[in-house]
């Protein structure tokens, strides 16, 4: 009887974890759908990138002291991911243009900045905070994630 009881915990527990899983899944937008544009023209795309290049996301906001730092970090970083053939989009989340283009301007960044002003992107990625980078392969999946420069992107590029 025991061994019944604990055969049928287990069972639902396996069945709760595959339909969580399920359902999970089919809330998730799909990748190709969303689009931010640029602080100054333009348009970005996860799609444009799939096939041509990797591609580093950075998502961080003007408010957010730890993006500030590695705001400063990419600047720095900027011609050794060129070199590696890594592109770099840098995505603002949830601020208005007026603002962002005030400190990028302040800031002196030279990478094209994208505004992902109602959140769609940063739904799309499943970002739970600022700062958060993600590293995208060529093929279009997703390499990396955290929130602190993969110092390591080299390694995982090549594949």
């Amino acid at each position: 009887m025991r061994f019944f009881i604990t055969v049928c915990l287990v069972y639902m527990m396996l069945v709760g974890i595959v339909s969580q899983s399920v359902w999970a899944q089919a809330q998730a937008p799909k990748r190709s759908e969303t689009s931010a544009r640029a602080v100054v023209g333009g348009v970005f795309s996860p799609e444009a990138y799939r096939g041509k290049s990797a591609v580093l996301l950075f998502f961080w906001t003007t408010w957010c002291p730890y993006c500030r730092e590695e705001l400063k970090g990419l600047k720095d970083q900027q011609a050794a991911l060129t070199t590696a053939g890594v592109e770099l989009a840098i995505i603002n989340v949830g601020e208005s243009v007026g603002q962002v283009s005030r400190f990028v301007e302040k800031l002196g960044l030279s990478s094209p900045v994208y505004l992902d002003e109602d959140q769609s992107l940063a739904d799309q990625y499943r970002v739970m905070g600022v700062p958060t980078f993600i590293l995208i392969g060529k093929d279009g999946t997703e390499l990396t994630r955290d929130n602190a420069f993969p110092l390591d992107y080299k390694k995982r590029i090549v594949s």
